[in-house]
């Protein structure tokens, strides 16, 4: 294990986004996932966003994913109107 830690440390030296998406199913996922974004921040000196999409599949699981985030982080969101007119617009390019 430690010498897996050391080619980790190199890739992680140079992370500067990381992207996630449907991760959060069940309630019991969330202090785990909130845990390991943090950690990534202490660790990764580049690591600038964390990205993150989610259906809402059930409101009392968001609400308590949405909570946690903004206790720990900077939480921006994109309106789905805009996701939608932006998907549009790169239709009528292909």
């Amino acid at each position: 294990a430690h010498e897996l830690g050391w080619i980790f440390h190199d890739i992680f030296a140079e992370l500067t986004h990381i992207i996630g998406a449907d991760l959060i199913y069940f309630e019991e996922s969330i202090e785990p996932l909130v845990n390991t974004v943090k950690h990534a921040f202490k660790v990764c000196p580049k690591l600038e966003v964390f990205y993150c999409c989610m259906k809402v599949r059930g409101k009392e699981i968001a609400d308590k994913f949405i909570y946690a985030l903004n206790q720990n982080f900077s939480v921006e969101f994109i309106d789905k109107d805009v996701i939608d007119a932006l998907s549009a617009e790169e239709d009528q390019h292909a």
